[in-house]
């Protein structure tokens, strides 16, 4: 499994894509939408994180917690979703030509 947005802001061990501060862009290249569509939609929670979640940027409480998502093939936190939502935050090519993939093969 491929892990995506585990920034290490979350002080997570599991895996470690490097600081958020360093995936911020001026603009992204996909359709938010469609990726907070896909990421709240198509993954299933394999467990639950009982830490409270936060904003990276203003350290606020997002959520009381946060779970592991998979879509089978790529791996996230759900806290991944709220940010984001908020920020314009790069994510991996190989992610967006999978969820592209996926909305062409069926009816997300």
């Amino acid at each position: 499994m491929r892990y995506i947005g585990f920034y290490k802001e979350m002080n997570t061990q599991l895996a470690d894509n490097g600081s958020i501060h360093d995936a911020v862009v001026d603009e992204i290249d996909y359709d938010r939408d469609k990726i907070v569509h896909y990421l709240k939609e198509c993954g299933r929670e394999v467990a639950y994180g009982g830490a409270r979640a936060f904003d990276l940027f203003t350290n606020e409480e997002i959520s009381p917690g946060f779970s592991l998502m998979t879509d089978g093939v790529f791996g996230w936190r759900s806290d991944l979703i709220y940010h984001i939502e908020h920020y314009n935050i790069s994510l991996p090519k190989d992610f967006l030509t999978h969820v592209q993939l996926q909305f062409k093969g069926s009816s997300h």
